[in-house]
């Protein structure tokens, strides 16, 4: 048996990382979606402090510090969290997912 490397190459390898598409939204903008954008600067900083709590949370040495930064970004997000569900009146609109 050869022990040689196998001459395929992988459409990854020659073409780069395979993104899925974008899905489009096809449904009309209601008021319910327009209202986000009233929140778009306070989303835009309370995300910018979720980030900034996660990475100093992760660098900290001390045990308290690390506590205090998740206890932030735990705020930040729940913030967050109901902005955007105070936007959704009805069971129909985008719902905000975790990953």
């Amino acid at each position: 048996m050869s022990r040689t490397v196998s001459a395929a190459v992988r459409f990854e390898d020659h073409f780069g990382p395979v993104v899925p598409p974008v899905a489009t939204s096809t449904e009309a903008t209601s008021p319910s979606t327009t209202r986000v954008g009233d929140h778009a600067p306070r989303l835009h900083a309370l995300v910018e402090q979720m980030r900034t709590s996660v990475a100093a949370a992760t660098e900290a040495r001390d045990i308290v510090a690390k506590v205090a930064m998740w206890e932030s970004y735990r705020s930040a997000r729940a913030e967050a969290i109901a902005l955007v569900a105070s936007t959704s009146d009805s069971p129909s609109a985008r719902r905000l997912h975790s990953i």
